[in-house]
């Protein structure tokens, strides 16, 4: 990976903020102008549930070499609770919510992830999540250099 840009998320101002910084590392890497929105698209569902469950965390966006071509790679370490281990395969179907957790309390459709990973393998990269150790938890996806994307769809 290249250079990093952190973002802080505390606050939907700062959604936004990642939202547009990603479309623009997306501009850089070459995809298109559909494919920096679909990516933009994902770097805010995943942002939005930093606000909605831990409240506070950050997006680090970053160019990843493939080759000569560049791709993209998005991290997202959320302040919360974490997410218990046996609940970490289903986080990504729709409709999936963290049962029997603190995160119950909590309002949400349980698309929001669907939808990143929908984005994220449309565009043949992978995403994946993880606790962290001490509290907290790691999104992360990366997608392939963008010619390499539109040489396999």
């Amino acid at each position: 990976m290249g250079e990093e840009l952190r973002l802080p998320i505390a606050a939907d101002v700062d959604v936004v903020e990642a939202r547009q910084q990603g479309r623009a590392l997306a501009a850089v890497a070459g995809f298109s102008s559909g494919e920096q929105t679909v990516i933009a698209a994902a770097i805010s569902e995943i942002a939005r549930n930093i606000l909605m469950y831990a409240k506070k965390g950050e997006i680090i966006l970053s160019l990843v070499q493939n080759g000569d071509r560049q791709g993209v790679a998005v991290v997202a370490i959320d302040q919360g609770p974490g997410i218990p281990a046996d609940q970490l395969p289903f986080l990504f179907r729709p409709f999936s919510r963290v049962a029997g957790h603190e995160y119950d309390r909590e309002t949400g459709t349980g698309l929001g992830l669907a939808i990143s990973r929908a984005i994220v393998e449309q565009h043949h990269g992978r995403i994946w999540a993880q606790a962290l150790p001490e509290g907290g938890s790691r999104f992360a996806f990366e997608l392939p250099a963008a010619e390499a994307c539109a040489a396999v769809a």
